[in-house]
């Protein structure tokens, strides 16, 4: 399981650094926009929750503890909660009469469902995967694509790409290891 890294906790509690908080947002801000959306508000609306929560963790940081893996992502899980359920307070006679929109029970059920550890693994998964595709050649990209994303044979895809099998787990290794540190660096203290 991916935690948020203590080093950057701390930095962003203690030292107040702008790199640090730079790096949260850039990290959590597009995840809690996209746990918005999947709620059921429109990106608009779902940017302004998104800032109120990222400005809620800096001026209560100080009141976190670290209990357990994945308590961090809890506790901004209940933030962003709150701050939904207030927007939604707010705004109900407004959303309400939009189509498409989720009466205040069906949001709230729609938001207790939803798996925020599992979505940050699939959000910082997929960030990683799109450095990585810009990073690497087209056909080792095929290759990792292939067999660790679509479950091909090695066999398979060296007779579709023309190559050694030995040249599919060459590739698919130093991929592998690519995605491990790109990973690494989208969650751990890199200062």
């Amino acid at each position: 399981m991916l935690t948020t890294s203590i080093g950057m906790l701390n930095r962003l509690n203690l030292q107040k650094s702008p790199e640090a908080w730079e790096s949260f947002v850039n990290l959590y801000g597009p995840l809690i926009h996209k746990w918005n959306i999947k709620a059921g508000v429109g990106s608009e609306d779902a940017r302004d929750i998104s800032q109120d929560v990222l400005l809620q963790v800096f001026k209560s940081l100080h009141t976190f503890e670290r209990r357990t893996n994945g308590s961090f992502r809890s506790w901004l899980y209940r933030i962003n909660f709150y701050k939904m359920m207030q927007f939604k307070s707010l705004r109900k006679k407004e959303l309400d009469s939009r189509p498409g929109h989720h009466d205040l029970n069906k949001l709230t059920e729609l938001v207790s469902n939803i798996s925020w550890a599992e979505d940050y693994c699939l959000d910082v998964f997929n960030r990683a995967l799109a450095v990585i595709e810009s990073e690497i050649g087209h056909r080792d990209w095929q290759i990792f694509q292939k067999t660790f994303l679509n479950n091909h044979s090695a066999e398979e895809v060296a007779s579709q790409l023309k190559c050694s099998k030995r040249v599919v787990y060459i590739v698919q290794c130093r991929v592998l290891g690519k995605l491990r540190d790109v990973v690494s660096k989208f969650i751990e203290d890199t200062n």
